[in-house]
């Protein structure tokens, strides 16, 4: 029973991992469209 209480936090921070890099290159992304409207 324990294992499965340690799998279930390791699915859950792999979740937060992921959720964080989708907000890192959404941020990103918004970033490259603000310096490319400044290229113009």
């Amino acid at each position: 029973m324990q294992e499965f209480v340690i799998y279930q936090d390791i699915l859950q921070k792999g979740r937060q991992q992921e959720a964080l890099a989708l907000i890192k290159c959404e941020q990103l992304q918004k970033l490259t469209k603000k310096s490319a409207a400044n290229v113009r």
